[in-house]
């Protein structure tokens, strides 16, 4: 389960990264405002189909946690 949150983190930086995007933290709680905020390389904001293709990676499920004795789903990046 981890492995598959391991992916999804690394599939987000390679998409961002193709565009020349680096150092953004899609673990953090703040992550679809900061999608908004971000530049391109060459200063030009993202484009539609990459912040749609970043939220579907965000929008997947994500691992199973125990807590207080009962399982629950945890979101893919919400820590």
């Amino acid at each position: 389960m981890t492995n598959e949150r391991v992916r999804h983190v690394n599939r987000i930086k390679g998409l961002l990264f193709g565009q020349g995007v680096s150092g953004c933290e899609s673990l953090r709680r703040d992550r679809r405002e900061q999608l908004e905020v971000l530049q391109t390389g060459d200063g030009r904001l993202l484009l539609a189909y990459l912040k749609a293709q970043v939220n579907r990676e965000l929008d997947r499920p994500g691992r199973r946690s125990q807590v207080n004795g009962t399982l629950r789903l945890k979101g893919l990046l919400n820590l």
